[in-house]
């Protein structure tokens, strides 16, 4: 014989008040499988996984008018059609939220590291690889502030463009060519994506033993901050095997204040 729950047993095995159950009883959307002479309704067990189906379809952003137009009408290739577009959509929403997480914990590593660091110190660390998105800097004659943002919204647009996540902070690389004969400039702008990508505008910084330098100051300070790590280099007796990286660390709780700007410096050597 087939258990029957009242409208209470029902509610608490669905994990909601006895007011929904109601609600969804008046409105069509869920009726009650029979109704007592004394007006009790009572709802069966298999009318939970028709409970469920609805809230699953609410949390996909359906309302409760389309799910009932949806059941009323008892199409079973559109009711497909639509779990399908459903389904793709909270793929979609995975993802967005999986490349929010990943740089949600690169900036805290990005925090944790900094916290600590000795400022115009230079230290011999063992680096990961990174990849990243890369825009090549203006020429000097070329160089101002609308050809930057022009730049920065390059990088904008191939990150949302390939779902990359937030452009900024922007960082960039210096060849090896030029910082060796002391040319500071910056050769590209870059941003590290939250993912691993190749390809056209990306760029891969190797693994390995890098001199690595933490500085505070505007970026017109910069080149003093490349110049002792040129020093440091050379007192040691390192030989440059790789391009030089600047990352901007802080950005979020320095932007109000160009002399605040703390920036990781960091080039392959050994």
């Amino acid at each position: 014989m087939e258990k029957y729950l009242t409208t209470g047993e029902f509610a608490s095995l669905c994990g909601v008040k006895k007011d929904t159950i109601f609600y969804y009883d008046e409105i069509g959307i869920l009726k009650p499988d029979s109704i007592a002479e004394n007006g009790y309704r009572y709802y069966s067990i298999d009318q939970v996984m028709t409970f469920q189906i609805i809230t699953t379809l609410k949390s996909v952003g359906m309302s409760l008018k389309e799910i009932l137009n949806y059941s009323s009408r008892q199409n079973t290739k559109e009711f497909l059609d639509l779990l399908k577009e459903k389904r793709d959509a909270l793929i979609e929403t995975q993802k967005r939220l999986a490349d929010t997480r990943e740089f949600v914990d690169n900036t805290i590593g990005i925090i944790e590291a900094s916290l600590p660091v000795n400022l115009g110190e230079v230290t011999l660390q063992q680096c990961v690889e990174e990849y990243m998105v890369i825009a090549e800097t203006p020429s000097l004659d070329d160089m101002n502030d609308e050809s930057y943002w022009l730049k920065i919204e390059e990088l904008t647009d191939y990150c949302n463009h390939n779902k990359l996540g937030n452009v900024f902070p922007i960082g960039e690389i210096v060849l090896k060519k030029n910082f060796e004969q002391n040319v500071f400039r910056s050769d590209y702008y870059c941003s590290k994506p939250v993912r691993k990508i190749t390809g056209p505008n990306t760029w891969r910084k190797p693994a390995g033993t890098y001199a690595v330098l933490y500085h505070r100051g505007s970026y017109k300070t910069l080149i003093d901050a490349y110049k002792n790590m040129k020093d440091y280099i050379e007192k040691n007796n390192l030989k440059i095997i790789g391009d030089l990286y600047e990352q901007d660390q802080l950005y979020l709780f320095s932007k109000s204040n160009p002399n605040d700007y703390l920036m990781k410096i960091s080039i392959a050597v050994e």
